[in-house]
């Protein structure tokens, strides 16, 4: 290989637009050291270069293709230690330059994983780095786990063929038939610490057999395993977040994402002149019976069941959340005090205690008996932010007393 490197040096020291004999010997070492290294297309492709080259001198290709050569040309007395020297002090220096390269590539890598903390715009900075950095026709990155596409470019028609072969893969291993259309396409997987696979970074180059070379791709396989790493702590920091603000037991959000969410409402009030929001505290009526009569696996049950419910019957804009026990809260933006009641009413309305006799009974298998002063029932308070002047405190305050009266009086709604 380093062979390889001095010949193609030495070519390039020999004036390009002045036939010489030495030319064709170093250019015939070429390339049977190409084909030596089993590189038989590039080594095509140099002698084809060549050949077009000189195609103003007939014997060219003959004496290329010919062991002994069939016509005497003068010796020409050149010094080849020096040419050779030349080569390698060329090739040192462009070592170097790909170097310096790869370290300012791998700094700008660096800086936006440090500093950009949105998945999104991580990875459409990333490949737009990679298509300043480097001779490339284009960057995609496929996000296999959300199946979204990122591009420098326009997507092609052969860009959607080899991303749905992709997409395709049940376990997100490469899969693509032997199509000479890809031959100029470079793919890097993105996987996890735990094996699985992201994605894959996919790199477009031009025809040119010299276009791309291993050193970039190696450069570019480390940009890419860093990459991955941060994807994965953006990923799993997520998911924690998200941890911290659901109710491990109903799976719907708790005290503390209710608190977030009233904070959000009151930010509104402050932007929106006479915006009101409304808040519903809401308590299972006799809950401790069941669980105390029946266990705590049942009274987690009918916990859940009851986050189900009241979830599917309020608006796309209203929030729920567990505050604690048995009560839970319903936040409604844009929403008064009377407008909430009526909502509070359709929920009462569609609360059925025996749903929740039969919840019991299937997990017991056999009939119960609630005593009548035992049934499960919903009570609820009601408040708005307006009424409450804008305290938080004395907003919780007013609903939880109509709470209390609900729960004491047979008006289960105040």
């Amino acid at each position: 290989e380093t062979k390889v490197k001095l010949l193609k040096k030495s070519l390039e020291l020999i004036t390009q637009n002045e036939f010489k004999y030495i030319e064709v010997k170093i250019l015939k070492d070429l390339i049977k050291s190409l084909e030596n290294l089993n590189q038989t297309e590039e080594a095509k492709a140099i002698k084809n270069e060549f050949i077009e080259k000189r195609k103003n001198h007939p014997l060219y290709e003959k004496i290329l293709e010919t062991e002994t050569p069939i016509v005497k040309l003068p010796k020409i007395k050149i010094q080849e230690n020096i040419i050779l020297q030349q080569a390698i002090h060329q090739d040192q220096l462009i070592s170097l330059q790909l170097k310096k390269n790869e370290i300012k590539f791998l700094n700008k890598i660096q800086e936006i994983l440090l500093k950009e903390n949105s998945e999104e715009k991580l990875i459409e900075k990333f490949i737009n780095i990679i298509k300043n950095s480097f001779l490339v026709e284009g960057v995609i990155l496929y996000d296999r786990e959300k199946n979204r596409i990122y591009s420098t470019e326009e997507l092609t028609e052969e860009d959607k063929y080899f991303i749905g072969n992709i997409s395709k893969s049940s376990n997100g291993n490469l899969w693509l038939d032997n199509n000479q259309e890809l031959k100029n396409i470079y793919f890097i997987p993105l996987i996890y610490s735990n094996k699985d696979i992201k994605g894959y970074l996919i790199i477009k180059v031009s025809n040119s057999p010299t276009s791309f070379i291993e050193e970039e791709i190696s450069t570019l396989k480390i940009s890419t395993t860093l990459l991955s790493n941060k994807l994965e702590i953006l990923k799993n920091a997520s998911r924690i977040e998200k941890m911290a603000k659901i109710d491990f037991l109903t799976g719907i959000p708790n005290r503390i994402e209710i608190d977030n969410t009233i904070l959000k409402e009151i930010e509104r009030c402050r932007r929106i002149s006479g915006y009101c929001f409304s808040i519903a505290m809401i308590d299972l009526d006799n809950f401790k019976y069941y669980n105390d009569t029946f266990g705590h696996i049942v009274g987690d049950i009918l916990l859940r069941e009851f986050s189900k419910q009241i979830s599917q019957h309020i608006r796309k804009t209203d929030f729920v959340g567990r505050f604690g026990g048995d009560e839970f809260v319903v936040i409604m933006p844009y929403t008064t005090r009377e407008k909430a009641l009526i909502a509070a009413k359709r929920w009462l309305g569609i609360f059925d205690t025996e749903f929740y006799i039969k919840i019991i009974q299937s997990y017991h298998g056999e009939k119960i008996q609630i005593p009548p002063d035992k049934k499960l029932y919903m009570s609820v308070g009601i408040s708005d932010i307006i009424e409450a002047e804008y305290d938080v405190e004395k907003l919780f305050s007013i609903a939880d007393e109509r709470l209390y009266i609900s729960k004491k009086s047979n008006i289960k709604i105040h």
